[in-house]
């Protein structure tokens, strides 16, 4: 009889400010938590990840929890300062270019095709040593970008 998986409990909330290893200094909020449960005929687990948005580049990445680490531990003080300043979503003119919105998206979602060929051939991970997750990771990024690209293209075509 196979033993039940616990889900495990998320160290951070939506709203903490982060940073994500592999990005340098530059620091995320954390806008959603992500857990899957995954069960096949020989293994059953959870996957815990996090949405992040960059105030940045006003962009959108996942990451293991395992690459997150709170911004009080990368830098104190940096983190009060970020959090004042106001989303750049208020900069950008209210009309976006739809044919630049249009080719993003091709562009994505062939990445994304690349990236999916490689996980089917390789599996989750670059490495298989470190485990690092780099083309699961990679495609969860690709899909929050084509989610809030396709939000963007779609505002000025649904009547409020």
């Amino acid at each position: 009889m196979k033993k039940y998986v616990e889900p495990p409990k998320p160290k951070y909330n939506v709203g903490d400010r982060v940073h994500i290893e592999g990005y340098g200094g530059k620091e995320f909020e954390i806008t959603s938590i992500h857990l899957n449960y995954e069960r096949n005929s020989e293994q059953e687990f959870y996957d815990l990840h996090y949405e992040c948005f960059s105030y940045e580049d006003s962009e959108y990445y996942f990451a293991d929890e395992t690459d997150i680490s709170p911004i009080s531990e990368g830098g104190g003080g940096a983190a009060v300062a970020v959090a004042d300043k106001p989303s750049n979503h208020d900069d950008k003119p209210a009309e976006i270019d739809s044919a630049n919105i249009s080719e993003q998206i091709d562009e994505l979602l062939a990445e994304l095709s690349d990236v999916m060929t490689l996980i089917e051939m390789f599996g989750e991970h670059e490495d298989e040593g470190k485990r690092d997750r780099r083309y699961i990771l990679r495609k969860n990024e690709i899909e929050a970008k084509l989610i809030e690209l396709m939000r963007k293209q779609n505002e000025g075509e649904i009547p409020s």
